[in-house]
């Protein structure tokens, strides 16, 4: 089928002005190069014309996902039942000490933070009756990049009787931004490929993939879990790492709510296997580095399955399409093992996430 493709502003007001030229008059066709006031009307009407023309085309690219605008795609989402999953809050448990007197009442929302100004607050008010207690915090912002690695934080406001440090038991983790559009169309694409059943695999996957902190979901049917009668659901945020205790909450909350059969569901976190690539390449340079980072990371975002293989042949056909034509891979380390160059296998529950690249000069 012929692809329609619109006239330019250009080959519209030529093609008026060619009609108006000639048109019969009084004395004959006319040039209207020297009719100013017939050429303006001309110029101004060709515009509104191209204007319906760049219109109709925007219209048609509202109909598919993946041209679609942002309000367009919101739309879509809504008509399809699915809601964009907001800004998550990275959370994690800190351990109160007793100084005074208990018991002691530490209230929903007491503050704390790291040395490098992130708060995080708790979720629950808590009494404080022995030596410590453990309390869940979460980040006063949602979003990524506001999760903490630090072992200790401090109270914003002290509490009477409780010390001021306060000893990070679970470093807090998660955290994500409101669902991307790229992430969306990925969603709609699903529901259209796999339409709702009564508790089918494509199901599971999207109960998953609809509760924020989700950017990655799998799931084993009972012959590929523990038998008749289960099911795995396995999942894990965009950056491939575990989610927080309260997202696998919420999702285990969700997915019980929704689904109409009997199942003995199991919701499992990832064992999470880093991957550290050596590669010389030529010329060694940031852009070169940056390029081969980003396709290898993707690679392991869309390929890498609980117990899959990446193949080599898949790796360094990533890297080709960089156009980085001269490199090598000389190592690559599984949790800091050597296995060679070499295909990737994970077994079991082991997902193969991308670390980083270590890069020398080709010789």
């Amino acid at each position: 089928m012929a692809q329609f493709t619109i006239p330019t502003f250009q080959e519209v007001y030529d093609r008026m002005k060619a009609d108006a030229e000639s048109r019969p008059r009084q004395n004959g066709p006319v040039a209207l190069l020297a009719r100013v006031v017939e050429n303006i009307f001309l110029l101004v009407f060709a515009g509104a014309i191209y204007g319906c023309y760049l219109a109709v085309v925007r219209l048609g690219e509202q109909l598919f996902y993946n041209t679609a605008d942002s309000n367009y795609l919101a739309d879509h989402m809504t008509l399809n039942g699915l809601n964009i999953k907001p800004a998550t809050r990275a959370s994690g448990t800190g351990r109160f000490f007793l100084t005074g007197t208990p018991p002691i009442v530490i209230v929903q929302g007491s503050e704390i933070t790291d040395t490098n100004g992130l708060i995080f607050r708790t979720t629950e008010e808590e009494t404080l009756t022995g030596v410590y207690i453990d309390i869940v915090v979460e980040a006063l912002l949602a979003g990524a990049g506001c999760a903490s690695d630090a072992e200790k934080m401090e109270l914003v406001t002290p509490i009477s009787g409780v010390n001021n440090t306060i000893e990070m038991v679970v470093k807090t983790t998660g955290g994500t931004d409101v669902e991307s559009e790229e992430d969306q169309i990925t969603r709609l694409y699903q529901l259209k490929q796999n339409p709702p059943k009564s508790g089918s695999i494509g199901d599971y996957e999207r109960w998953t993939l609809s509760v924020a902190g989700v950017g990655r979901a799998w799931v084993f049917p009972a012959d590929k879990w523990v038998g008749a009668g289960t099911v795995g659901v396995l999942f894990a945020t965009n950056e491939l790492e575990v989610v927080s205790p309260t997202v696998k909450q919420n999702v285990e909350d969700y997915v019980e709510s929704v689904r109409p059969v009997v199942a003995l569901v199991d919701y499992v976190d990832p064992e999470i296997l880093d991957v550290d690539y050596f590669i010389d390449i030529d010329p060694n340079i940031t852009t070169y580095q940056d390029l081969i980072d980003d396709a290898l990371r993707d690679l392991h975002f869309f390929e890498a399955t609980p117990g899959g293989t990446i193949l080599l042949t898949r790796i360094n056909t990533e890297i080709g399409k960089t156009n980085v034509t001269n490199f090598e891979i000389t190592d690559i380390k599984v949790n800091d093992v050597s296995v060679g160059v070499t295909d990737l296998t994970s077994t079991g529950i082991q997902l193969l996430r991308f670390r980083s690249v270590t890069y020398s000069d080709l010789t």
